[in-house]
């Protein structure tokens, strides 16, 4: 009888192997047949195959679904700060014509929430350390810079500016192919005047009206410092996908390569009707 139960026991437990068998081969089968038989599931991506100094470029989060490129302008121990490499988008410092500074502006607002929450996902954000920006006051004209703060998201003050781009066309940003001016955190000559970079990427101290008319538009390049290691994961995925598109004619979103969300190529073709 105990043989008998044993032998059962057995044949069970071959039933059951060949069964979850069956089932692997043909959840393998079923994704051959809508990835195509030649495609293989993507490798784990590897850190280390990408490095980063300053002076490189790195891609982290997105803007309106656009992956954001930065530039690596400093590294300490396992950290680097970045600038985003193009002006992300026209705001105004402060909607308001009044005496302002960063630590009650709206544009330290909208970066530290909106802009935080909808372009980096809940390990990104992790991985950005909330740091003390120092308030300087003008270097050249006196005006007082406030309170310190400690901010995730932050603009690059006068002095950074300065210091930390060798020459003006380093510093020179342009946004959907336009030179820019944009921001900096520091007073300008009163104020209700922020510093700024120009257009030629000259830093110009005296400043911009912070509510931002017409004159004074101005652009905002996030600042930020982030953990090393994750900045080299998300680079080596991006590059990833980067490859991958390639490979298959689509971008990141899905439309085929040189196309727009509504499937038009850059000549103005209907690539998703054939009409021209």
């Amino acid at each position: 009888m105990v043989n008998s139960h044993c032998l059962i026991i057995k044949f069970i437990m071959r039933l059951r192997f060949v069964c979850v068998t069956f089932i692997f081969v043909l959840l393998i089968t079923s994704c051959g047949s809508v990835y195509g038989n030649d495609v293989t599931l993507p490798d784990a991506v590897d850190p280390n195959s990408i490095t980063i100094e300053v002076g490189d470029t790195v891609t982290f989060g997105t803007y309106n679904g656009v992956p954001i490129t930065w530039k690596v302008l400093k590294m300490e121990n396992s950290r680097a700060l970045i600038i985003s490499e193009h002006v992300l988008a026209q705001v105004n410092f402060n909607n308001k014509n009044a005496d302002i500074t960063w630590e009650d502006s709206e544009i330290r607002n909208w970066l530290n929430n909106d802009f935080l929450a909808s372009s980096f996902n809940e390990l990104q954000r992790l991985a950005i350390f909330e740091t003390e920006i120092v308030q300087s006051n003008n270097p050249d004209y006196g005006v007082s810079g406030g309170n310190n703060t400690k901010d995730k998201i932050f603009l690059l003050s006068t002095d950074e500016a300065r210091d930390l781009f060798i020459t003006n066309e380093e510093r020179k940003a342009t946004m959907d192919g336009l030179a820019m001016k944009w921001w900096l955190r520091s007073p300008g000559v009163e104020g209700k005047f922020i510093a700024i970079v120009l257009y030629d990427g000259a830093v110009y101290s005296f400043g911009a009206n912070a509510n931002g008319d017409t004159v004074y538009n101005c652009g905002v390049r996030p600042a930020l410092w982030a953990d090393i290691m994750s900045l080299q994961t998300a680079s080596a995925q991006a590059a990833k996908v980067e490859a991958e598109s390639n490979a298959t004619g689509t971008d990141a979103t899905g439309n085929p390569t040189g196309t727009d969300a509504a499937g038009t190529d850059t000549s103005g073709n209907d690539q998703t009707t054939g009409a021209q």
